[in-house]
């Protein structure tokens, strides 16, 4: 009895010095890949300032007070027109030269038609079925924008015409409220009445003027923090790369930016469940939007004449689609606001 628990105590004190030895192994392993990684700049021969973490590069750097652009302007004062910056494993190339922003956004547009994503947004802009235009590339990218485009006719445009009078005469009332000594700063109310006008016109949101629910979860999620300051948003920001495994962590991103908007699209998706229990009758009675375009879409629109876009990509918005674009509708008027 005594040597079976001899032989037991002796054979788990090996197996815990190999799985010890194995992970001490992988963490030496992946702290001189990240060394590596951090040394991509130098090794093209792109000006850079230093990376000031192996792991978020110089996001640290960059969000510091929230003075992204402030230091953008520093880091272009000393390193020129064109540099280069780590943000986690991101590698970012910015720039103010017109010529090289000419070739990229004119000569060659088809190459660079995406948005350059936050690292901590673990999305992969190529398949995520949750994609919109904004956040989406490649073939997803042209698809989504040929659907909206075809959607978003002059005629369809037209048909909110209400919606926008009923604004302009809120945003008139809004203002002989607030007006002062015949004084009043203007912006904010207008950018209350711009958001209003895309909220109701996107989803057919009535929320009272300059009180908008929505605009608060979305102005909340554009306030990206210092991603240093917040654990799970530096974790995604530094795995960037491993993606494909962290996806499987995405509950995590309740606790960063993203969690705003991902109750925001809880609830546009409750909007657009009870959409599709409607009669034609009710439908009929109320104000139309861009919802009921994108959703007439699916089964209307082609996408494209190229060959390759008709054979392996659907030709209508998914329901996923349709949640994201109204989304998107929404963080665009946000964006304004913010």
């Amino acid at each position: 009895m005594v040597f079976i628990l001899a032989a037991f105590l002796f054979g788990s004190y090996f197996l815990n010095l190999k799985v010890v030895t194995v992970f001490l192994a992988l963490g030496v392993g992946y702290y001189f890949y990240l060394r590596r990684r951090g040394d991509y700049f130098p090794s093209i021969g792109i000006p850079h300032p230093p990376v000031t973490s192996h792991f978020l590069g110089n996001l640290h750097d960059l969000e510091k007070d929230g003075k992204n652009a402030e230091q953008l302007k520093k880091w272009s004062v000393e390193y020129g027109k064109t540099f280069g910056i780590m943000e986690g494993p991101q590698r970012v190339i910015v720039s103010s030269d017109l010529e090289f922003l000419h070739e990229v956004f004119i000569k060659q547009f088809p190459i660079f038609q995406s948005r350059k994503l936050h690292a901590s947004f673990v999305l992969n802009q190529k398949t995520d079925p949750q994609l919109n235009l904004f956040l989406a590339e490649g073939n997803k990218w042209k698809r989504l924008r040929g659907l909206i485009t075809s959607v978003l006719t002059v005629k369809q445009i037209k048909q909110i015409d209400p919606i926008i009078k009923q604004v302009s005469h809120e945003l008139l009332d809004n203002i002989r409220a607030k007006a002062k000594n015949n004084r009043l700063n203007v912006l904010p109310t207008l950018l209350d009445a711009s958001f209003a006008v895309i909220a109701r016109s996107a989803l057919g949101v009535h929320e009272k003027f300059g009180e908008s629910k929505f605009l608060g979860q979305i102005l909340q999620a554009l306030n990206i923090k210092e991603t240093s300051k917040n654990y799970a948003q530096a974790f995604f920001a530094g795995t960037y790369e491993f993606r494909v495994v962290t996806k499987y962590l995405q509950f995590l991103s309740f606790f960063t930016t993203l969690g705003p908007l991902i109750k925001m699209r809880k609830t546009v998706d409750r909007l657009i469940t009870k959409r599709e229990q409607e009669s034609e009758e009710d439908k009929e009675k109320r104000q139309q939007d861009f919802i009921d375009f994108l959703r007439e879409s699916q089964e209307e629109i082609e996408v494209s004449t190229e060959a390759d876009l008709k054979l392996r990509a659907p030709k209508k918005l998914t329901r996923d689609e349709i949640i994201s674009t109204a989304q998107m509708f929404l963080v665009a008027g946000g964006k304004e606001k913010k």
